[in-house]
């Protein structure tokens, strides 16, 4: 059986060598940390690093990658994300994988908004403008896996939002990475124990 393209990337650049692929989703606000997009729960925010710092260990992580570009951390004015303080603290190799505005321009991504009006204007159903967002999910989808294969220190764990987790992972292993989905959507024990609460209450 013949190499994949990621694997004959990789194996120009470094050598063929295992790949160790560790994808964990979560929303948004749990993965920013302090920014303008969410009110952050600090909280929630610490049961995340708390939770990546101990999958890290565990996993013997050298590198944290995760759904990040230059714009989101412009635009939601975010210093410094949950992820990239796990690597910090553990002295761990970090990336952002998602391409800028002008490089989705360039790959041809089309954002969930314009989907939506595009949808809109042609009068799609619903089912049709969630297809039509999946398929711009797999270009960037894509180009995460062809950013990650470019990454010198493996294994790596990548965190993305949670819409994204489950089906990167199948395509991480159709690139020819060991591809495992540690969660497909991480959310905060307090936010369970609320909800408990609540349903206890009733």
């Amino acid at each position: 059986m013949g190499l994949s393209p990621v694997q004959k990337l990789r194996s120009s650049l470094f050598g063929v060598r295992m790949m160790d692929l560790y994808i964990i989703g979560t929303h948004h606000q749990h993965q920013f940390g302090r920014s303008k997009a969410y009110d952050a729960n600090e909280q929630a925010c610490d049961a995340f690093f708390i939770y990546l710092r101990d999958q890290c260990l565990s996993l013997g992580v050298r590198t944290v990658a995760e759904e990040m570009s230059t714009d989101a951390r412009h635009k939601w004015s975010i210093s410094r994300t949950v992820p990239e303080l796990v690597a910090l603290e553990l002295q761990l190799e970090h990336a952002d994988c998602d391409p800028t505005e002008e490089e989705r321009r360039d790959l041809g991504v089309l954002n969930d908004g314009y989907v939506r009006m595009q949808g809109l204007m042609h009068g799609n159903t619903e089912e049709m403008v969630q297809k039509n967002i999946r398929h711009e999910y797999d270009k960037r989808e894509d180009e995460w896996l062809r950013r990650l294969a470019r990454l010198p220190r493996w294994p790596v764990l990548f965190v993305c939002g949670c819409e994204h987790s489950s089906s990167l992972a199948v395509r991480a292993k159709e690139f020819g990475l060991c591809a495992r989905l540690i969660l497909d959507e991480w959310a905060p024990k307090i936010r369970m124990r609320q909800e408990v609460q609540k349903a206890e209450s009733r």
